[in-house]
Order: structure tokens, then C-alpha cells, then sequence
């Protein structure tokens, strides 16, 4: 493969894991032919058949009178005339010596002309099954399948190659099928907020095994080629990896490179949660200028995904109740629960939600950009405003200068795009709703098509954009003059090679 370490981005990451998929099944393989190659030696060995002859033995034991009787049953009938009917069949001693040995197909035991000729050919293939030569075929196999399994482990031939390819490439097995992104809101010139924002891509099968599918170079209907991608995405290997890339995009973006006040994260597993908790949560005593809020949806196991969000914040909070979003599907409705928190900056309060709205359920609804979905969420995070605002005025006192939120911020996987749903400043129902996505697509969608479904949107009451309170608070973060309109703005973050 030609050298692209430099490279970054959706199309790159898909590159890779081709190139890992085909030399992977190049060693699989290579190995079926060398285990096959193996065992046919093994089967040529006088080992190999003395433990045929007394397996063939134990079978032959348990079908010799079985054969006997079907064998007896087909030599009447071959001697009888063929007007001779089921119903004179059932009455000869043949028959009642086959019935003590099979359980003969009750069709069978219905006496029409039209069943002997099926009855007869019911009767070969008993006696065919229970011969001594079926008896040396099954020994055959029993061996050969025990020579694999026990002196020849069925994997041994690959387990080294394998490993060293998942090595090689976990970077790019343990990437997600979404681009990072960070969102910037500003006022007047003074930005209030930036927050990062990544769909992580849980390692689990249901949250890699639709990403694997949408992949260009492997054959519809090609089993093998879509298991093994999956099996790589899932090493044991590969996950830490997984783990040290999200860890490491929180690191950069609040520590490193400080680009972001706070990071939301989606498609988080229990395991890498309870892992950001421990490396920035506000009770490691090495780190006490982050904190984590982790979303408390169910975790399901088996395979499926626990789709938990997260925030982690360098700006205090105040942790708030999920979000909780009822999207009706099929033949059920979904439950998400989206994390929510309150964060105190310097003069203001705003709301941050880590959201991951369910997909589209049908064509139609994929079509019109999810939109059925989206608005049940943002119906839910305007509730969660309202209901913060409430809270924080009887909290703080109607005559503190700090006692409205400015808004509520939500960034994440909307699984659809913002561009037609509130691209512009809108005034409707009292509320100024701004949204923003990249310019760039953020998340791979098959062979011809990329995704920008992932985005930020900024939630406040109109009459509060006014609000000498909120003017004061904006203007305290600047020396500049704030001006009217808010400015949002979204780009993809880019990730290390």
C-alpha cells in the first residue's frame, strides 16, 4: 500500500481498513490450505486408521439391526408385485420388524397406491444411512473433526498473522465512522462557549456491525468478509486503542491545545465512561479542574449497544436530569437519555446537552432528513430550559445579576442534517433557535455518499437576547461592545494521522 500516514479524514480511515481486510482474509486463507493440507496427512496415517476402524465399530453396533430391517423390508418389496398395495405391505413381518426400528413417517401409514413407490424410496435411503460404508464415512468425519479441534487448533494457523495485522492498523480499526466536530458561539465578537463534540462509535457488534456494512469493498452478501472487519473492530486490541483515542481527543481539546471548554461525547460503552470518570472526573486528586457528567441510560449488553452520552468540562457545573427522548419506531418506541448540565461560566449560566438522536426508522423519514426525530428532541430541550430556568431564578434570587441562563446549547449526532431544520436565526413561539453543522461531511454513509450529521444548536428566549442582565454578563467576558445577533459557527476537528 502506498504510504498514507499523512493522510486523515473519513475516506482515508475506509482505505485502511480494506487494505487490513484483504491481507486478513489473504491469511485466513492461507491457513484453511495449510490446516487442510495437514489434516489430509494426518488422515493418511495407521493412526489415523485404527481410530477410524473403532469408531466405525461403535457406529455399525448401534445401526446393525436397524440395517437389517430396512435391508429385509426393501428385499420385500422388490419381490412383491407392484399390485400389491401399502395397506398388504403393513400386514408382512418386514414391516413390523422396520417399525420396532424407525419411526416410519405417519404419510406412510396411509393405505393409497399413490405412497408405495414414496415408501419404497423412504426405505433405501434407511438402509443406505445405516450401512457399514455409512459407518466408515461418519468414523471419518468424527476423526477428522477431532484431529482439528484438539491436535490442530482450528485458529493456531492464524492467530499470529491476524495479530500482528489487528496491531498494525488498530489506529484505524478503532476510529469511528464520524469526524469529531467543535462548535464556537459568540456574541458581539465575545465568545461565551466553544465545545467539542465526537460520536465515539461504541465497540460493540450493533454499533460497528452497520458501519462494516456500508463498506465499498466488500462483496454483498459476502459473510466472511463482513465477519472478520468485525471481528478486528472488536479485539480486545483494538479497544484499548479505542479507549486511548477518545481519552486522548478529551486531553488535546481541553488541556493540550485548549480549543474547547467543554467535550460532548456519544456511543459511549460503561466501560469507557467509568474510565473518563476516573482519568477527569473532579475525584482524581492529580485533576481537579475537570468534571464528568455520564448519561444513565440502560445498559443492554449482548452485543447492543448502552449509546451513553457524556459532557466533560473544564467550566464548573451543575449536573441536570437527562434529557429523556421517546422516538416512536415499528414496532416499539425507544427510549435515549441524553446528558445534561448546567455550566456556570464567569458571569452567565448556560445548559449543555450531549445528544445522539435515534435514527431514521423508515426511507421516508430518512429522506426528509430525519427531521420527525429531531423535532421530539429539540420539543424535549426546550422543556429542559424552561424547567433549568425556573430552577436556577428560585436557586439564585431574582436580584443577582447572574440569575437568567442565557440558553441551552445542545452538540452531538442528530443523524440527520441541521441545514434545512434552523439554519437561520429563527423567532418563533417566543425562541431564538440558531443551528450549525460543518461545511464538510462528518460522518461515512456507503461508497458515493458522506453524512454531515453531526452539528451544534443554540436554544434562548428571544426577549432574554435583550435582557440588560444577560448584556451585562456578555460584556463583563469583554472589553469589546457586544452587538445583537448571536454567532454560531461548526467545523470538523481534525485527527491525528
Amino acid at each position: 500500500m502506498d504510504n498514507d500516514d499523512d493522510e486523515i479524514g473519513i475516506d482515508a480511515t475506509v482505505r485502511r481498513l480494506e487494505h487490513c481486510l484483504v491481507e486478513a482474509l489473504s491469511a485466513k486463507k492461507d491457513a484453511a490450505a495449510s490446516r487442510s493440507a495437514m489434516i489430509t496427512m494426518y488422515m493418511d496415517t495407521a493412526q489415523a486408521d485404527t481410530e477410524m476402524a473403532k469408531e466405525a465399530k461403535k457406529i455399525w453396533a448401534r445401526n446393525e439391526s436397524k440395517h437389517r430391517a430396512a435391508l429385509s423390508m426393501l428385499e420385500y418389496l422388490n419381490a412383491e408385485a407392484e399390485e400389491t398395495t401399502l395397506a398388504q405391505v403393513h400386514q408382512s413381518e418386514p414391516f413390523q420388524d422396520l417399525a420396532r426400528e424407525f419411526t416410519i413417517p405417519k404419510v406412510f401409514h396411509q393405505p393409497t397406491a399413490q405412497q408405495r413407490t414414496g415408501f419404497t424410496k423412504y426405505v433405501a435411503a434407511q438402509e443406505r444411512r445405516t450401512s457399514p460404508t455409512a459407518a466408515l464415512e461418519a468414523a471419518e468425519k468424527i476423526v477428522r473433526q477431532r484431529y482439528k479441534t484438539t491436535i490442530l487448533p482450528k485458529e493456531a494457523a492464524t492467530d499470529t498473522r491476524l495479530g500482528g495485522l489487528v496491531e498494525e492498523h488498530k489506529n484505524w480499526l478503532a476510529r469511528s465512522d464520524h469526524e469529531p466536530i467543535r462548535a464556537h458561539l459568540k456574541k458581539g465578537g465575545v465568545t461565551l462557549l466553544r465545545v467539542a463534540s465526537h460520536n465515539v462509535q461504541e465497540r460493540a457488534y450493533s454499533g460497528v456491525q452497520y458501519y462494516a456494512c456500508y463498506m465499498p469493498f466488500l462483496v454483498k452478501g459476502e459473510k466472511q468478509s463482513h465477519q472478520t472487519l468485525i471481528q478486528m473492530m472488536l479485539e480486545p486490541t483494538v479497544t484499548r486503542e479505542h479507549l486511548r483515542q477518545t481519552v486522548a481527543l478529551v486531553e488535546r481539546e481541553l488541556f493540550v491545545d485548549r480549543t474547547a471548554d467543554a467535550v460532548c461525547l456519544q456511543e459511549l460503552s460503561p466501560d469507557v465512561a467509568e474510565h473518563l470518570q476516573r482519568i477527569f472526573g473532579c475525584d482524581n486528586v492529580q485533576r481537579r479542574s475537570s468534571w464528568v457528567h455520564v448519561s444513565s441510560s440502560p445498559i443492554r449488553g449482548n452485543g447492543m449497544c448502552s449509546a451513553l452520552t457524556a459532557i466533560v468540562s473544564v467550566v464548573p457545573f451543575v449536573p441536570l436530569r437527562d434529557v429523556a427522548v421517546v422516538t416512536p419506531q415499528a414496532s416499539k418506541s425507544v427510549v435515549r437519555k441524553y446528558a445534561a448540565v448546567k455550566l456556570l461560566l464567569s458571569n452567565i449560566s448556560v445548559v449543555l446537552c450531549s445528544v445522539h438522536v435515534r435514527h431514521a426508522a423508515t426511507t421516508n423519514e430518512a429522506r426528509n432528513n430525519n427531521k420527525a426525530n429531531i423535532d421530539i428532541t429539540m420539543d424535549a430541550l426546550v422543556d429542559l430550559l424552561e424547567e433549568s430556568s425556573i430552577t436556577h431564578r428560585e436557586e439564585v434570587g431574582s436580584s443577582s445579576g447572574s440569575s437568567k441562563i442565557a440558553g441551552l446549547m445542545t452538540v452531538g449526532d442528530f443523524n440527520g442534517s441541521l441545514r434545512s431544520y434552523a439554519f437561520q436565526q429563527q423567532r418563533t413561539a417566543g425562541l431564538c433557535m440558531l443551528a450549525t453543522t460543518p461545511e464538510e461531511p462528518t460522518a461515512y454513509a456507503g461508497s458515493t455518499k458522506r453524512n454531515c450529521i453531526d452539528g451544534a444548536v443554540w436554544i434562548s428566549r428571544a426577549s432574554d437576547d435583550d435582557d440588560d442582565t444577560t448584556r451585562r454578563a456578555i460584556a463583563a467576558s469583554s472589553s469589546s461592545v457586544p452587538q445583537e445577533e448571536w454567532k454560531f459557527t461548526c467545523c470538523v476537528v481534525s485527527r491525528p494521522p
